[in-house]
């Protein structure tokens, strides 16, 4: 598996994460309020991910 590769299935995975947590948040999933919190904190921190991940296939695609 090269570094593209990589990317694209970690890219999928992510996403794949934040839809749950979505959908947990979403729909009432959640217990209590430190959960809550807890997920809000993965979903962003997911999205932090994302955006990096995404931009490094751009400048990659760019490079290419």
């Amino acid at each position: 598996m090269d570094g593209l590769q990589v990317t694209e299935y970690l890219l999928k995975e992510i996403r794949e994460r934040k839809q749950s947590l979505s959908e947990k948040l979403t729909y009432g999933g959640v217990q209590d309020w430190d959960q809550y919190k807890q997920l809000v904190g993965e979903v962003s921190g997911l999205t932090y991910v994302e955006n990096e991940s995404t931009d490094l296939l751009k400048r990659w695609e760019k490079a290419q």
